[in-house]
């Protein structure tokens, strides 16, 4: 049976920057705000793991919030929205069924810049930052899309 494509429909880019700025800002402590901290992560490779297993096993929510911990708190906005497209992707392309990283470069030894390919019926191109602060690695943004040659700075590298 030929394959449907996935493609009537084009993602946009997703990008989304949880952290940074917004992480110099005073938590405002909300009922539940503890629930929502991010576990102290050693690598780039634990802060992906814990994050596409949360996609795989289709918990969304919980992935970004056990990578992103109260930051999500302080830009609601950022989050629930990057939470939407995340779920709207996901539905689109299918079944996870894992990830591969396509390429890494080391910024310095606190920024670190990686591509990764989620394995689905159809593939999904995601670009990490991250940011080590007080010896644990965080997500300083993530973009994502379908189309290989639209991801920004992953189609025109070697």
């Amino acid at each position: 049976m030929p394959r449907t494509s996935l493609y009537i429909v084009a993602f946009r880019t997703a990008t989304a920057v949880l952290c940074g700025p917004a992480a110099a800002t005073p938590a405002v402590a909300t009922p539940g705000a503890a629930a929502r901290s991010a576990t102290p992560l050693s690598s780039p490779d634990a802060v992906v793991d814990t994050f596409f297993t949360g996609l795989k096993s289709g918990d969304v929510e919980p992935a970004f919030q056990r990578v992103f911990g109260l930051v999500m708190a302080q830009k609601p906005a950022e989050a629930q929205n990057l939470i939407a497209q995340t779920n709207f992707v996901l539905k689109m392309a299918g079944k996870v069924r894992g990830w591969e990283l396509m390429r890494e470069r080391q910024l310095s030894p606190s920024f670190v810049e990686r591509f990764y390919i989620l394995s689905a019926d159809a593939p999904i191109f995601y670009r990490f930052l991250f940011y080590k602060v007080d010896g644990a690695w965080t997500i300083y943004s993530i973009t994502f899309n379908d189309q290989y040659d639209k991801m920004p700075g992953l189609a025109s590298a070697p």
